[in-house]
């Protein structure tokens, strides 16, 4: 595979139109590298577009193409093809083409792309537990108390004599007797569930990226062909 000081070089060529000779032996595999690159996820085979990298690589080689631009020469490439009679046919290889042309370089760069993976962070337990505390209740209670009222009156006759083991009254006292009984009712219901809750978090990490550096040796001049416009078919 071609180091990135010969990818440089050869882009270099490409734009002022001086191209170094060589065998397509030896250019082969970096091309089958770039297709692989850059065509192979999606699907087909290398060999099928081999041909057609071959083809762009000597017509920019040939000196009739010298200090031509891909656009200027595409028309006289097509008709060639065409008339050949090349295959694939030339709206698909036109771009492989290109490619070994203008030696393609690509430039690379780091994206930051987020990824959500769910994992358990805790875990919350809900249960019941007794808690004993004393309480006092006020309750009235209602008793009953002897009275005892005497009252003087005139001497009247008696109505008996009086008898040794004297005489009693006896007067049953009542009183309310408070009892506590304790009834279970219930005082609250509690649900328990679960929300999602969306926040933002702030992810830093260093991206690497590949900038184009042109290495001139003598005055050649180079011309940024990056607005050229696309080739009509």
């Amino acid at each position: 595979m071609a180091n990135l000081g010969d990818k440089v070089q050869d882009l270099k060529n490409s734009i002022t139109g001086e191209h170094k000779p060589g065998r397509w032996e030896e250019e082969a595999p970096h091309h089958r590298t770039e297709w692989e690159q850059r065509y192979g996820s999606a699907g087909g085979r290398g060999e099928e577009a081999e041909p057609a990298y071959r083809y762009g690589w000597e017509r920019a080689n040939d000196r009739q193409y010298h200090n031509r631009t891909w656009t200027e020469a595409e028309p006289a490439l097509r008709q060639e093809w065409e008339g050949r009679k090349g295959r694939p046919g030339w709206d698909q290889a036109s771009g492989w083409s290109r490619d070994a042309w203008n030696k393609t370089i690509q430039l690379r760069e780091e994206q930051l792309r987020a990824v959500k993976d769910t994992r358990e962070t805790g875990a919350v337990t809900v249960n019941k537990e007794v808690v004993a505390e004393r309480k006092t209740v006020d309750v009235p209670v209602t008793h009953e108390e002897v009275v005892i009222e005497r009252h003087q009156v005139k001497d009247r006759p008696a109505s008996g004599a009086i008898r040794p083991e004297g005489e009693e009254i006896r007067v049953p006292v009542e009183a309310e007797q408070a009892r506590l009984k304790k009834d279970t009712v219930v005082t609250e219901e509690v649900q328990v569930g679960k929300r999602s809750v969306t926040e933002t978090e702030h992810l830093t990490d260093t991206v690497r990226r590949e900038e184009l550096r042109v290495d001139q040796e003598g005055t050649p001049r180079v011309r940024d062909a990056r607005d050229e416009p696309p080739t009509r078919r």
